[in-house]
């Protein structure tokens, strides 16, 4: 059985609320969530869906035929996103509280569209809330799933103008945006920092027929090179040439064959293709192996 599986976590979001001294402030309680992935009706040839799944079946040699999954990991509904007054609020979603140690960035944007300053944050790093004036704000959060180094915003930049150009799909780019009016005491800002670009984690079982004796790559596609976020709405321009993006195996033999979670950079697509490359199982001849008309959203985790 060869399939391509999504990893499940759940856990609510922490809102426990811990006393912050008096004034005009914004705590922050920030999740993070993927977009809804539900295949369209019309089947891609040769796959079958049911519910979030596609399945179709690959011919391995004159023996064996395996069988190859696409789960999507459904997004629930959305949360609340703001509220005013120190009060426990619950997001009323199964949204997975975001990463711990995840770096995370609030730009703040005036009622004129105006950038006042941008601040960071590490999720887990004591309570999440800063001092600010009374008035109609629209804050801009986003982050790397990755943590490695995003864009800054320069001053004077409108919130309809900005753009992160070059983006890469290992960056795990999340994003989210909220109009709110601070009001005076405590607020409390809820953000659900959604995916924008792909997931994929692959899992190659072989328990129904024997081991693996090995495997020397795998690889999924398409992925762009780069891509182009306008912050404002979220809007990606995808760029550069497209190619396919290696998965990092966990092991190479064994009754069942995981990877790493990859990240690539698609619009949505009935083309994706995964491809293994010298797999050999029972100690039959190395072979390669792949699947095409896979259907690929944005922010889709499978």
């Amino acid at each position: 059985m060869l399939a391509l599986a999504l990893l499940v976590s759940s856990c609510s979001k922490d809102n426990t609320q811990a006393v912050i001294p008096e004034g005009t402030t914004v705590r922050l309680n920030i999740g993070e969530a993927f977009a809804k992935t539900s295949p369209a009706k019309a089947a891609s040839a040769g796959h079958t869906y049911a519910s979030s799944t596609q399945t179709v079946e690959i011919p391995f040699d004159n023996q064996y035929t395996l069988v190859a999954s696409l789960t999507a990991e459904e997004a629930p509904a959305p949360g609340l996103k703001a509220s005013n007054r120190a009060v426990a609020i619950s997001t009323g979603t199964d949204q997975k509280t975001l990463k711990q140690g995840t770096i995370y960035y609030v730009a703040i944007f005036d009622a004129a569209g105006e950038y006042k300053e941008t601040k960071s944050f590490t999720q887990g790093n004591a309570a999440q809330d800063f001092a600010i004036e009374k008035g109609k704000y629209t804050f801009v959060i986003y982050a790397s799933g990755s943590n490695k180094t995003l864009p800054s915003i320069a001053a004077g930049t409108k919130l309809n103008a900005v753009n992160f150009e070059g983006l890469t799909a290992d960056q795990d780019f999340m994003l989210d945006q909220v109009a709110f009016e601070v009001k005076e005491g405590q607020n409390i800002l809820n953000a659900d920092l959604e995916h924008l670009f792909t997931q994929v984690t692959l899992k190659f079982d072989a328990s129904a027929i024997g081991t693996v004796s090995s495997i020397s790559g795998a690889t999924i596609e398409p992925s762009n090179a780069a891509v182009d976020v306008n912050l404002a709405d979220g809007t990606l321009a995808y760029k550069g040439n497209v190619s396919p993006v290696a998965f990092k195996l966990k092991n190479t033999s064994g009754t069942v064959i995981n990877s790493d979670s990859t990240f690539i950079a698609t619009a949505s697509t009935t083309s994706g293709k995964i491809s293994l490359s010298g797999v050999s199982i029972g100690g039959s001849v190395a072979k390669p192996i792949s699947s095409g008309n896979w259907n690929l959203r944005p922010g889709g985790k499978y």
